[in-house]
This record gives C-alpha cells, sequence and structure tokens, in this order.
C-alpha cells in the first residue's frame, strides 16, 4: 500500500434530492497518469470539486499519503499538494512566463516591503522550462504563447508548489495537432517524477496513449478501473453509457430534395479570406471542414451575420436576404449555435428556462401582450422533455448541467423558432459519447423533416459520418466538394493539408 498516494473511501456527494455521486472508492499509484472517464453528469466533474476543496464530500474519506485528510477550501487543497489544471486557463495574459510560473509565491528581494527578486525569478523558471526542455523564454508575456505551451506553464506552476496529484481537466481544448503531441511528450516526462496525474478526456484515444489505469463513472457511481493496456475502446463504451455502443452515428435515410433552401454567390466578409458559394438543399446535411485557420468559423459567422457583408448575395428559399445581424437571420428563419456554448451560446446563470424563452418570447405572451408564466413553464418543460435533458428540471441553472446537457439547451432554443436552416459550428465539442449520439440523432431528425442543416466540424470522423456532402476549406477556399460516401477520412484530412 505505500505505493497508493491518494485513496478515496465510499465518496458520497448529494445536491438536495439529486445524488452526484455514490460510495466511490478510487486509488491512485504514485508517478501513474490515471484517466477518468465518462459521459457528462457521471460525477467526473464533482469528485474533481471534492479533491480540490469545492465542494464537502457528504460520506467517505480522502486519504493522501496514509493520513486521512478534510479539504476546507481549494488553497486548503493546495496546500496538501492537490492542484486542478481546468479547460478554463488561469493564467494572466499580460505577465510574462515566469511571473505566471511562481505567481503568488514569488521569489522576495525585501522581505520587509515584499519586493520581488526579478532577477531570481527569471533565473528559476529557466532552470524548470531547461529541465523538461522547453525552449521558451521566460521573459516573454504568456499571450504570446500558443495553447499547448500555456497548458504547458499551468503544469509548471503546479510543480513549483511542490504539487504531489495533479488533476488535468480536459487539458487538450483548444489545442492544434501539433500541440497536442508536444504536450503529451511533456507529459510522459513528467512520469516517473513522484507526481501523480488524473486525466478526464471524452478523448479515449488520449486515454489509451497516455494512462496506466482507467477508472469509468456512470451516474455517480463508479463502474470499474481497468488497466489501459488490458481493456479495448468497446468495453470502456459499454462501461460509460451501460450498453454497445455499435453505431455512433445513426444510419442516415438521406432525404435530401431538390428544392435549394441556401444559395450564397461571392459571400465575403472582412474577415473572410476568400468569396465563397455554394448552395444548401432541403433535408441535406453538409458538412464543412478544414483545419485551423480553414475558414470555416468565419463562413458561419458571415451568414448569421455577425460580421457584416462586405459583397455578395444570401438567398433563403429563392428569394434574396440582407442579413446584417443574427437577429435578421433569425427572423430569415436561419439560426447558428456557436462553438464555444458557455460564452456565446447560453446565459450560464439563468434557469434552464430561462434560457429556452428569451430568444423566444413571442411565442409566450398573452393577447394583452404580457409574459405568460403558465405558457412560459409548459413550452420550456416540452422541450426540456423532447432533447431529453437530465435533469427534467427547468428550473435548473444551466452552469450546473453536465456540457452535452448544456448543449441541448442550445439546440433547443433554437428548435422552438422553427428555422429553416441550422448552421452547427462544433456541434459535439466537449461532449461525451453518449451524449454525441443523441445529438448526432436531433441533427439527423431534423434533416429529414426538411430543415437544411450545416456542420462546421473539425472531427473528420463526424463530417465523414453524418454528412450528405461536403466542403473542404483551405486558406478560405473550397478546395473540394464531394459526396460523402466518395471519399475517406484520411482522404479529407490530406485535401485539407494540401495534400493531392
Amino acid at each position: 500500500m505505500n505505493n497508493i498516494t491518494l485513496e478515496l473511501k465510499n465518496i458520497t456527494k448529494r445536491f438536495g434530492g439529486i445524488t452526484a455521486l455514490n460510495k466511490v472508492n478510487m486509488s491512485l499509484k504514485k508517478g501513474d497518469i490515471h484517466a477518468l472517464v465518462g459521459e457528462n453528469g457521471a460525477g467526473k466533474s464533482t469528485l474533481i470539486k471534492i479533491l480540490t476543496g469545492v465542494h464537502k464530500n457528504d460520506a467517505g474519506n480522502i486519504i493522501l499519503d496514509g493520513s486521512t485528510i478534510n479539504l476546507k477550501n481549494p488553497i486548503d487543497a493546495r496546500k496538501k499538494g492537490i492542484v486542478a489544471i481546468y479547460q478554463e486557463l488561469s493564467l494572466i495574459e499580460e505577465l510574462t512566463v515566469g511571473q505566471n510560473i511562481f505567481l503568488g509565491h514569488e521569489p522576495i528581494s525585501n522581505e520587509k516591503f515584499g519586493i520581488t527578486d526579478r532577477k531570481k525569478l527569471y533565473k528559476k523558471s529557466r532552470e524548470y522550462l531547461n529541465r523538461f526542455e522547453l525552449e521558451i523564454d521566460p521573459e516573454i508575456p504568456i499571450k504570446k504563447l500558443g495553447m499547448g505551451q500555456k497548458r504547458i506553464i499551468e503544469i509548471l506552476k503546479a510543480i513549483t508548489i511542490e504539487a504531489k496529484i495533479l488533476l488535468l481537466d480536459e487539458p487538450t481544448t483548444g489545442m492544434s495537432k501539433a500541440e497536442i503531441d508536444k504536450f503529451f511528450e511533456i507529459i510522459t516526462r513528467f512520469k516517473n517524477k513522484d507526481l501523480t496525474m488524473v486525466y478526464i478526456s471524452h478523448h479515449l484515444e488520449q486515454v489509451f496513449k497516455l494512462s496506466d489505469k482507467v477508472t469509468v463513472l456512470r451516474n455517480g457511481e463508479k463502474i470499474k478501473t481497468h488497466k489501459t493496456s488490458e481493456v479495448d475502446k468497446e468495453t470502456l463504451v459499454h462501461d460509460m453509457i451501460g450498453e454497445n455502443l455499435e453505431d455512433e452515428f445513426p444510419d442516415h435515410h438521406s432525404k435530401v430534395k431538390d428544392e435549394v433552401k441556401l444559395e450564397i454567390k461571392n459571400l465575403k466578409t472582412e474577415e473572410m479570406q476568400e468569396k465563397l458559394s455554394f448552395q444548401l438543399f432541403a433535408g441535406e446535411i453538409l458538412g464543412v471542414t478544414g483545419i485551423i485557420g480553414s475558414g470555416k468559423s468565419e463562413l458561419g459567422r458571415a451568414l448569421i451575420g455577425y460580421s457584416p457583408k462586405q459583397y455578395g448575395e444570401i438567398k433563403i428559399e429563392n428569394e434574396q436576404i440582407h442579413i446584417n445581424s443574427p437577429v435578421d437571420a433569425k427572423k430569415a428563419g436561419m439560426v447558428y449555435t456557436p462553438e464555444d456554448r458557455k460564452t456565446q451560446g447560453l446565459f450560464l446563470d439563468l434557469k434552464i428556462e430561462e434560457n429556452l424563452i428569451i430568444p423566444n418570447i413571442n411565442k409566450v405572451l398573452s393577447n394583452l401582450r404580457f409574459i405568460s408564466n403558465s405558457l412560459k413553464k409548459q413550452l420550456s418543460l416540452s422541450t426540456a422533455k423532447k432533447l431529453n435533458v437530465k435533469p427534467l428540471d427547468t428550473n435548473m441553472i444551466v452552469k450546473n448541467l453536465s456540457g452535452g446537457n448544456q448543449q441541448k439547451i442550445v439546440f433547443g432554443k433554437w428548435l422552438m423558432s422553427n428555422p429553416k436552416i441550422m448552421i452547427l459550428d462544433e456541434p459535439t465539442k466537449g461532449i461525451d459519447i453518449g451524449a454525441k449520439k443523441e445529438v448526432y440523432k436531433l441533427i439527423n431528425d431534423l434533416a429529414d423533416q426538411g430543415v437544411g442543416i450545416i456542420i462546421l466540424s473539425s472531427e473528420f470522423q463526424e463530417i465523414k459520418n453524418l454528412s450528405d456532402r461536403i466542403l473542404i476549406l483551405r486558406n478560405g477556399q473550397i478546395i473540394k466538394e464531394v459526396k460523402s460516401e466518395d471519399i475517406t477520412e484520411k482522404q479529407i484530412l490530406s485535401s485539407a493539408l494540401g495534400g493531392k
């Protein structure tokens, strides 16, 4: 048992009548990378918040290096060597790399006046950077680094305070493939340095590449811990959702019609690199993909009026439309779900009901133009039921929902407006396998009802398996247009990268 650095025994946490964690047991071996997987809402975030002192467990014990500990708050957890790195970075962009690494515990040259010893700060920063073969200048502002380098600086911050347990929550969010590869290279160097890591990710290929063990949570309970080398993806998925996921993508019974739903000609805004022209048909799922910088997100924003149109025509159902704002687009029957649902798609501090109703306020006005509370409750509840939102409580504050359920709310508020065209920017970003399957089915059902769908996604498997037709962008241009059955994922990647 002396190689077990952290042990959780019967950890239980309730929020009102909801049990978020139920008697969870878990052991972390010193120096291991231990993956934690499960659907959104499985209890991963709650467990991390208990380990970092954000939440207090209602029952059970946390044992660190053989001693039971009581975590009062995040500062207390850090003092005991437990540090979390979340999707949202905690770095200060205007400060230098070195200042960020030692933020809060800077070397002091004058104890009386608390003056930072800048020379010592940068010397020690270089020592840490050199130890892990990082060619980063500690005196440059953090804002000049790429996302992958910023994540690594977060880890160095933890090491300088002698962290024992490092909790990594979806650490590759926002990284390019090259940055992810470099990040993995650095992560593996931290092994065998008595630093134990918990790695949370929806990307199972990352789990298999990095981790020594993997623990599965489902509905707040621990299902099983596997040695990663002794388990396969199918078994993990079965443990996560309680069933086999033989077909992650639904059968697409294509009902594409000859009717042109959307036509754009020579569309160009100041943030787009090139003019674009294409058509979208009724009932069609049109996949638009490319590598970072290809221009797909800029296209989505142009269509919806986020960036003013400079040139070109937009026609919806053969009628020319002038779109200068998202309000204009919605009136014309075209809606958009953004890539970043938390900052652009939701009011996180408001209820489910309010998030669904605000864009559809006209649907709940009485004859006297007052808001009908009964109609508001009825409409929001029926929408939440259709989307299988969990928990089914429209008074729930949206920030307390899992990522998958938050995404359903983003979909739901626009479905209430009965759109003709939906533009979905990275619709399954940051959600688990089970929630992805539900979102894919929803997209498929909408297309079957005649809605025109545009999916902007960097997930080539998603684009290949969901789309009827695919547009591949590079440097703002459509460099290939092809039916999905006529191309492989490998060929999509090759085209996106500029290969033959």
